[in-house]
């Protein structure tokens, strides 16, 4: 982190599958989608900026912050 145009999102080895959700700093729903072990989403769309995301499994939250940025 920070990302410009991809971020590879990688799962810990116990947990296959996960709903990736991305929101922006006031809270929006900019994208969502299932991820698997190891994942590629492309961020190239997305204005610069700070995202918050959520990564939902069956058993586990993953919270955290992702930082885009142009070169």
């Amino acid at each position: 982190n920070p990302a410009t145009h991809i971020v590879t999102v990688e799962l810990p080895v116990d947990i296959w599958q996960a709903d990736l959700q991305l929101f922006d700093i006031q809270g929006r729903l900019i994208k969502q989608e299932t991820i698997h072990h190891k994942s590629v989403l492309d961020v190239s769309g997305l204005h610069p900026g700070l995202y918050l995301y959520k990564a939902v499994t069956g058993k586990h939250n993953y919270n955290g912050k992702l930082l885009i940025t142009r070169q």
